[in-house]
């Protein structure tokens, strides 16, 4: 028989996007499917990485034999929701198989103003294995070229049932409930118009229904660049209907799925009190919380075409997930304090193995004072002629060269959600000090300055400082612009320190050595991402700091090969006490100060 024994996971996960766990679990998924072995065994504590192979077997997919050595229960595997969630859904019963019937399947496509690669799809779909039994089109108020050619398109004759409806310009929310509304078939298969379906899609999701009975089906997203489509394809892998990630970003799954018509007419459908973007995350939270089964199918179905020009590119980062995260508590306004109550209160457990209170609701003022500053950086994120300037400094960086700095700085900064966990931080801990290596714009900055006014406002005496370093005057003079408008900027609570990190990081130091032993310390790093640096301030920092030390770390999600290396060392320093990764920021603490093991 022959055997795949999973060591060590050393497979590497480029080329997939979703959560951590989840990559490595896909990526483990593809090796194995490319090496077809009889037999795979898994070591204690590896459960996870089985997601993807239980999935296929859920859906009747041929799999191997799945051998688990010392299994042990979800909950004890270790602190991470997602893992502890993946290894729990090997454990689950697979679905009832349902009878085979005359199921019908109706494919709902949303469309605007791309007549070309709207034919392109509905040709592909004549090619389906299982024709599906219609497709309904719903034009979102197009040009009058593009509605003169979809009337072209109606007079050819296929294999299945094709009704157009055009209506005002509305935004695809809109469009894809009436394309439900009129949807004759049991099953939907919501498809945008600019993606490709594989010949299979229709049968393999059929066949997953009738053999899981499960009623939403999101699968793995196969993506092709629209610009050079001989590159190898990419994969976005969905994690499913874990809570704890679906508050932090969408791993729940893309609107690209298969639901079935009870289901999405049980729901209402998506909502259309928001034209934002992310309406598949607010609508998969939503199922989950009114109890509907979803699940993840492990292979692509179809193609998705990254272009520049999508909907989800031009659509308001911020206020999309703002809106997207209101479904947490049935909340239909991204602004609501109960929004945010609800999302910190789903990684509280996180936070309390981490030594924080739990996290309880904001007060008025912190609520106030959270919808004022996302209100103002959301303007400033849409709004590039806010940002047209060109920082000289920046262009020996590779990542940076050539690229506006409005461009850069919206997408590189820090999302709204772990901002607002620093917020929280500074508010529950009251630190003496914070440090900050990166003002770039201010706009994390803000936060954690707000976070030290409102200590401030309530004892000015143990309300602490903000010492942030910026190498660059330009971006400095900008962050200082900011925090004035936001009326924050205030010497006694600030000291904006301008110049390069190795030179200015002296006088921090300095600072923490003259720190009240029973007050803590937070440092943040959102500067450079060179591993030995990061290191060698870390050992300074515990070298210096009398009392507690707190580090967060900016990206410590992403791919950063040196800053990725650097947290997996980080974490497994023996004088870290705790470790939590709520998103893209990670955090830990120094259980013992001054650098001393115990």
């Amino acid at each position: 028989m022959n055997t795949y024994h999973v060591g060590p996971l050393e497979k590497f996960t480029q080329g997939i996007e979703g959560a951590k766990a989840t990559r490595e679990a896909y990526a483990l998924y593809l090796d194995i499917l490319q090496k077809s072995p009889d037999r795979v065994v898994f070591q204690r504590g590896q459960d996870h990485l089985a997601y993807f192979l239980v999935l296929r077997q859920r859906f009747g997919l041929p799999t191997p034999l799945l051998e688990f050595q010392n299994r042990e229960e979800a909950s004890s595997l270790c602190d991470d929701p997602e893992v502890n969630f993946l290894a729990r859904e090997t454990r689950s019963p697979p679905g009832a198989s349902l009878s085979k019937s005359q199921l019908k399947i109706s494919i709902c496509i949303p469309h605007l103003n791309r007549s070309e690669l709207l034919e392109k799809l509905l040709d592909e779909l004549e090619n389906q294995t299982r024709i599906p039994d219609e497709v309904v089109v719903v034009d979102d108020g197009s040009e009058q070229i593009h509605r003169e050619r979809i009337h072209q398109i109606q007079k050819k004759k296929r294999p299945y049932r094709l009704l157009v409806i055009e209506q005002e310009k509305s935004g695809p929310r809109r469009a894809r409930n009436q394309a439900a509304n009129a949807a004759s078939g049991d099953l939907l298969f919501f498809l945008d118009d600019d993606n490709l379906p594989l010949p299979s899609l229709c049968q393999k999701m059929l066949d997953a229904y009738l053999i899981s009975g499960i009623p939403i089906l999101t699968p793995v997203v196969e993506k092709v660049r629209d610009s050079d489509p001989s590159k190898m394809p990419t994969y976005w892998v969905p994690t499913g209907p874990c809570l704890e990630l679906a508050a932090i970003q969408n791993h729940i799954g893309d609107m690209n799925a298969l639901i079935e018509k009870k289901a999405f007419d049980q729901l209402g459908g998506l909502s259309e009190k928001s034209a934002l973007a992310c309406e598949d995350w607010e609508f998969f939270i939503r199922a989950h919380t009114q109890g509907i089964r979803m699940s993840v199918y492990p292979d692509p179905v179809f193609q998705y075409r990254d272009r520049a020009g999508s909907f989800l590119k031009r659509a308001p980062k911020i206020l999309s997930e703002l809106s997207a995260l209101s479904a947490l508590n049935q909340a239909e306004n991204g602004f609501t304090s109960s929004v945010w109550t609800e999302f910190l209160r789903s990684i509280a457990l996180s936070w309390e193995a981490c030594g924080a209170q739990p996290l309880q609701a904001f007060s008025i003022q912190d609520r106030w004072e959270i919808e004022r500053l996302t209100t103002y950086f959301s303007a400033v994120l849409q709004d590039p002629a806010i940002l047209e300037f060109t920082d000289r400094s920046w262009t020996d960086h590779p990542v940076k060269r050539e690229v506006k700095m409005a461009e850069y700085f919206c997408a590189s900064s820090i999302p709204i959600r772990d901002a607002i966990l620093l917020y929280q931080w500074i508010r529950t801990h009251k630190p003496s000090q914070v440090f900050e290596m990166g003002t770039c714009l201010g706009y994390s900055t803000a936060f954690l300055l707000a976070a030290i006014h409102q200590n401030f406002r309530e004892n000015p005496l143990q309300c602490g400082k903000l010492i942030s370093i910026e190498a660059s005057d330009v971006l400095a003079r900008h962050a200082t612009q900011h925090l004035q408008r936001l009326g924050l900027w205030d010497e006694r609570l600030l000291d904006l320190k301008i110049g390069h990190l190795q030179n200015v990081f002296p006088d921090c130091l300095s600072l923490m050595k003259a720190n009240d032993p029973k007050r803590c310390v937070l440092v943040f790093e959102d500067a450079e991402h060179a591993g030995d640096a990061e290191r060698s301030r870390f050992e300074a920092v515990l070298a210096s700091v009398q009392g507690e030390a707190w580090f967060a770390y900016d990206d410590v999600s992403h791919d950063f090969e040196e800053l990725s290396q650097f947290w997996i060392e980080i974490r497994k320093d023996h004088r870290v006490s705790s470790v939590v990764l709520p998103g893209r920021v990670g955090l830990v603490k120094i259980g013992v100060p001054n650098g001393i093991s115990g």
